[in-house]
């Protein structure tokens, strides 16, 4: 992949920056992005949520789109920790259906909450190529 330019890089930059705060039930985290040499976490990951901060940071080294797809990564990571313990309700563990339910009502909240997300993430995914997926027709 060609590097980009630094218009590239601060359009993309910019664009993630304007979203802030992104609102997570009753979290408010604020959006960073690193340059590389500057990133704060775990050298392997391309982003990170820190619920103590509370900021959920991604590193600026990859596409717009895969910039996005990272955000979206953490934005499910803050979904999961945040709704799980309501699901679980005094179980053991999770099963699936409390990660799926914790999934849904967080990513529901969260587009409800934040209303540039979802056009922020369908600007990057369909300029990717993306589409949805098929539906089956009926007969």
């Amino acid at each position: 992949m060609p590097p980009r330019s630094k218009e590239q890089k601060s359009k993309i930059r910019k664009e993630i920056e304007a979203l802030n705060p992104i609102k997570a039930g009753h979290r408010f985290f604020r959006l960073c992005v690193f340059e590389p040499k500057d990133w704060p976490c775990n050298e392997d990951h391309c982003g990170c949520v820190h619920f103590e901060t509370p900021e959920i940071h991604i590193k600026d080294s990859g596409s717009p789109c895969e910039m996005a797809d990272t955000l979206f990564h953490e934005c499910i990571h803050t979904c999961i920790c945040l709704f799980l313990q309501a699901f679980r309700m005094g179980k053991e563990g999770a099963d699936e259906e409390s990660y799926v339910s914790a999934v849904e009502v967080g990513v529901t909240m969260l587009f409800l909450d934040n209303p540039k997300l979802l056009p922020f993430f369908s600007k990057y995914w369909s300029s990717a190529g993306r589409q949805p997926f098929p539906v089956a027709k009926k007969k």
